[in-house]
């Protein structure tokens, strides 16, 4: 497994992201009379990354930032049915 980066929480605990991990992002497009989700994104980091010809294995970071920038929910496919709010996201630390 290759790690990519560590997300810090702000409440200090982390998730590393590997190549491999399974994300599956969520963003809110609800209005008064109905409440509803729509999928941001639901794939690994690595298949995403090899269906788009113009990205290489360097854009991970843009990708990674990508989806929590867009998103309200998320899980990790190694923590199943447990969302974090991307707005608890303190940081993002990329391996070089």
């Amino acid at each position: 497994m290759v790690k990519l980066a560590t997300i810090t929480f702000i409440n200090d605990n982390r998730i590393d992201l590997y190549k491999d991990t399974y994300i599956h992002a969520v963003k809110n497009i609800s209005n008064i009379d109905r409440f509803n989700s729509q999928i941001v994104f639901s794939n690994t980091l690595n298949n995403h990354i090899s269906s788009i010809s113009d990205l290489d294995t360097s854009d991970f970071e843009k990708v990674i930032l990508g989806i929590f920038a867009e998103c309200d929910f998320f899980k990790i496919s190694d923590i199943q049915d447990l969302y974090f709010k991307c707005s608890s996201i303190h940081s993002i630390n990329f391996l070089k």
